[in-house]
């Protein structure tokens, strides 16, 4: 094979998967697309179910809020409403709530409020609180976790 014949084929070669990474590309923006569409529907049917009142579509909200997945990030709208979610009871919004009231993030930083909202995620049988709860603990004087432990006694649910 003559040199210009390798050449020309080797352009024609490059052309081709030119035009397949454009395709590719394409492709991939297209999905994103989508995807995004996807969540932005997915918000608005849980922001329905979250106005009327529902745990479970309060609780996503708060996780799409955290994770600016079809909404903007926001740590202050997705702690309101893992509040909203935690004080009917959802274990996973509580220890959720928690570990944002232990980080600061959204919320002031309170290991007092962090420590209630873990232990009522933990009373709630929520998995995921007993680690959160040994994590916060070291941070705390044993003054600070009998106050916490007060708190989630003390808890009830707005009426």
């Amino acid at each position: 094979m003559s040199l210009f014949t390798r050449l020309a084929s080797f352009v024609a070669n490059a052309k081709e998967a030119k035009s397949s990474l454009i395709k590719a590309r394409d492709s991939a923006r297209q999905i994103q697309k989508t995807a995004r569409e996807a969540r932005a529907a997915a918000v608005q049917r849980n922001q329905t179910k979250a106005d009327q009142g529902n745990a479970d579509a309060q609780f996503i909200l708060g996780e799409r809020y955290y994770d600016g997945l079809g909404v903007p990030r926001d740590y202050a709208e997705s702690a309101r409403w893992f509040r909203k979610a935690a004080d009917q009871g959802h274990s996973k919004a509580q220890c959720n709530l928690g570990i944002m009231h232990f980080l600061g993030r959204g919320v002031p930083q309170d290991y007092l409020e962090a420590y209630k909202w873990i232990e009522l995620a933990g009373r709630g049988g929520y998995p995921g609180a007993a680690k959160a709860r040994a994590t916060l603990i070291k941070r705390m004087t044993p003054e600070q976790i009998a106050e916490g432990q007060h708190r989630a006694d003390e808890f009830r649910p707005p009426t």
